[in-house]
């Protein structure tokens, strides 16, 4: 199945500037078997799922992304949101204590909110990084599978869309079927999950990371 894992709307992400409606819309038309909302600190839009999901007949999984002090975390499956900027850490044992995924967002874009390098001691209690983010530079985005590759952890890969035009550019291929957020946990936990990204209508894999020096 193929998910945009990173995406923001504008109900409970205030620097979004996509409504719900043009969210899925766009999901459509870029041929997703669903998406995953992940708005900042918030999972609210939890409350609109099977509204959106009947009205567009394509799965939503709601998560959250979280500003930890070392950087974003996508989370799913954990709903006892901080509600202050916590160390990752705290915020990856609560996580797993509950039975969610942990994803490292953008870890290596350059505006302080990835948690670079930080992956490497935190590797044990992530599920994922997200090797292909829409809003980070090649370069960047290959920092972030080289470590995902060191460490041992899943790829995935999101749009992270704030702004019409942008969903699906990066997505994750999910190996498995996914009806609800159970069944996204359990597929991440299990790696069969990776990147891929759109060129020219068509969704595909990973160039080879050596392809990054000349990016």
């Amino acid at each position: 199945m193929l998910f945009d894992t990173h995406i923001h709307e504008n109900l409970f992400s205030g620097d979004s500037h996509l409504s719900p409606d043009q969210v899925l819309e766009e999901a459509v038309e870029a041929g997703l078997d669903g998406i995953c909302i992940t708005d900042h600190e918030s999972n609210g839009f939890k409350t609109y799922v099977d509204e959106y999901e009947d009205r567009y007949g394509i799965k939503i999984i709601v998560g959250a992304e979280v500003l930890t002090r070392q950087g974003d975390i996508l989370v799913f499956g954990f709903d006892d949101l901080p509600e202050r900027v916590i160390p990752a850490n705290i915020l990856l044992a609560d996580v797993e204590r509950a039975g969610g995924v942990a994803i490292a967002a953008h870890p290596f874009r350059k505006n302080y909110r990835g948690i670079g390098d930080n992956i490497d001691h935190l590797a044990d209690l992530l599920h994922g990084v997200e090797g292909l983010n829409g809003s980070t530079s090649d370069r960047n985005n290959y920092k972030a599978i080289e470590s995902a590759n060191y460490n041992n952890l899943p790829l995935l890969g999101g749009s992270d869309a704030h702004r019409p035009g942008r969903i699906g550019k990066y997505i994750t291929e999910i190996e498995a079927e996914i009806n609800d957020e159970n069944d996204f946990i359990n597929a991440v936990r299990s790696g069969r999950v990776r990147p891929l990204y759109q060129h020219e209508g068509r969704y595909l894999p990973l160039k080879p990371l050596e392809e990054a020096e000349a990016v």
